[in-house]
């Protein structure tokens, strides 16, 4: 989220007269137009949070973080592990007292490389007493070479809005799981309504930021938690930990080294990750003596994600994120004095 903040100028000047809405109505930090909004919640599975502008809100039930910066334009994210895919709808509503005359819908998808960027809103203009246009754009960002993950997404929305009051919430159906779901709100000083290209160019944009996102939900920095200590090898060597590591996540550990207390995916912690370190939220493939969270009683195991369940096959060679079966039945020896 700091990537898109330190470069929020190259998303709001795709079009003309952005109106840089105010954060600064009251302490709580929630308003932008008025003394009730907008007001922003987010409702992953597990989850019901009112958002506080630049901040962070974690969901280990559904693998799923929020996380937002005061720019301009507002940008909320919220990153979706769901891995096991047991979580069906995930939801993002907005509300206010704004009024709103005339509106327009958007919905539509975009592709950069392996990125897809799919996305459903409306804006709204010329309500009365209201100088200003407000376009609701949520969408959803997915990447299976990269995030392991790319399908379609159903979206519902469920527009509230009345007389005096401005409702809209966006659910997203179908188990979606290693993807940004996101919010952002454009504007317009003039009140005009923002047009379809103005809308893709600025989408366009972000996306290209998005672009260079590796880690899109967890949390699994354990600076100054973990012990990383440098391997002596009597017997093999760097290479011969790296041969042994699944292929889908040797770009995210380090071979040649122990690690005592490394973080998983839903949060929960592993014992050693022997032979390597890790650099993300890899540690269920790599890492053993795992400890659940309690949201995940299923995270107490050894290789967790190791590729085997369900009833699938093992070969003699590490395959994606799958150990060999040789590594799964071996025994791991710790001696100390």
């Amino acid at each position: 989220m700091d990537r898109i903040a330190l470069r929020s100028n190259e998303i709001n000047k795709q079009f003309y007269s952005f109106y840089y809405y105010d954060y600064t109505h009251n302490d709580r930090l929630e308003e932008m137009f008025d003394p009730t909004g907008m007001q922003i919640t987010v409702r992953p599975p597990g989850c019901y949070e009112r958002v506080i502008y630049d901040s962070d809100i974690k969901c280990s039930y559904s693998q799923s973080k929020w996380t937002s910066r005061k720019i301009h334009p507002f940008i909320g994210m919220l990153g979706i592990g769901n891995e096991r895919r047991l979580n069906d709808r995930f939801l993002i509503q907005v509300s206010s007292e704004l009024r709103m005359g005339s509106f327009d819908n958007f919905f539509d998808e975009m592709t950069l490389g392996n990125f897809t960027m799919t996305y459903k809103g409306v804006c709204r203009y010329n309500g009365a007493g209201q100088t200003q246009s407000v376009c609701d754009i949520f969408f959803f960002v997915c990447n299976s070479a990269e995030w392991g993950y790319c399908e379609t997404p159903t979206w519902v929305d469920d527009d509230q809005t009345s007389v005096m009051n401005y409702g809209y919430y966006m659910y997203l159906f179908g188990f979606p799981s290693n993807g940004l779901f996101a919010y952002t709100m454009l504007s317009k000083s003039n009140g005009q309504p923002v047009t379809d290209t103005e809308l893709r160019k600025t989408l366009n944009a972000t996306l290209n930021i998005i672009s260079g996102f590796h880690d899109i939900y967890a949390d699994c920095k354990t600076s100054g938690e973990s012990l990383v200590v440098p391997i002596t090898f009597t017997v093999g060597n760097s290479a011969t930990v790296s041969d042994m590591t699944p292929p889908k996540v040797k770009g995210a550990t380090n071979p040649g080294f122990i690690q005592f207390y490394a973080k998983g995916k839903s949060g929960s912690v592993y014992a050693i990750c022997p032979g390597l370190m890790v650099d993300d939220c890899s540690a269920e493939f790599v890492c053993v003596g795992g400890a659940s969270n309690h949201a995940h009683a299923a995270d107490c195991n050894d290789f967790l994600s190791w590729g085997g369940y369900d009833g699938k096959t093992i070969g003699n060679q590490p395959a994606n994120y799958s150990h060999s079966e040789k590594d799964i039945k071996s025994t791991i020896m710790i001696f100390y004095r």
